[in-house]
């Protein structure tokens, strides 16, 4: 099984957000444990082999998944404006 990790960006940005996308943001995560690269708002990022795009409303979410470790990486998250 999965297991997602944050590196130290991510955690500040998810720190200062509001409580609702917070909550909602981390009941997406799960979705990733179970399916990492397919799934109706993930698309792979152009110019990257394992880097991908997590759209949750108007929030981003950039994660790359290891598979040797089965780590799903979550790079950066922030609302759409801000992120790319």
């Amino acid at each position: 099984m999965y297991t997602v990790r944050f590196s130290k960006k991510a955690e500040k940005t998810l720190k200062n957000i509001d409580p609702v996308m917070k909550r909602r943001v981390m009941e997406k995560m799960k979705y990733l444990i179970i399916n990492q690269c397919n799934g109706p708002n993930i698309k792979t990022m152009q110019g990257y082999v394992n880097r991908y795009r997590y759209r949750i409303g108007d929030f981003r979410v950039v994660y790359e998944v290891i598979e040797e470790e089965l780590v799903v990486w979550i790079l950066e998250n922030d609302w759409r404006g801000n992120i790319y």
